[in-house]
């Protein structure tokens, strides 16, 4: 995790050593956003780059990165199941999806 994230006090509580290094390990990508109405990620994990071709701050600094990528067959579920979860307050899985990068 960059150290500037570190100091985000958005992610105070998050940023442990056990926790850092469980989710900069795991073969998923870990992401948080912000709680905004229309949120930006404010934290991705290393191992985005690995599996969709783009270090995290490429999708920092351009939220729409991650959509651009979902085939175009997948676009209007993926943004409906993203939508539906977001209102209804729960976590969901977006993928498996058909290919990245």
């Amino acid at each position: 995790m960059p150290d500037d994230m570190v100091n985000d006090p958005r992610l105070e509580g998050w940023v442990d050593p056990l926790y850092r290094t469980l989710v900069e390990h795991v073969p998923v990508v870990v992401y948080i956003d912000s709680d905004a109405q229309r949120p930006d990620s404010i934290y991705l994990s290393p191992q985005i780059e690995t599996l969709l071709g783009h270090p995290p701050e490429a999708y920092i600094d351009d939220p729409s990165l991650w959509y651009r990528q979902v085939h175009e067959e997948d676009a209007e579920p993926v943004a409906r199941t993203w939508r539906d979860a977001r209102a209804e307050g729960r976590l969901t899985t977006l993928c498996p999806c058909r290919g990245a990068a």
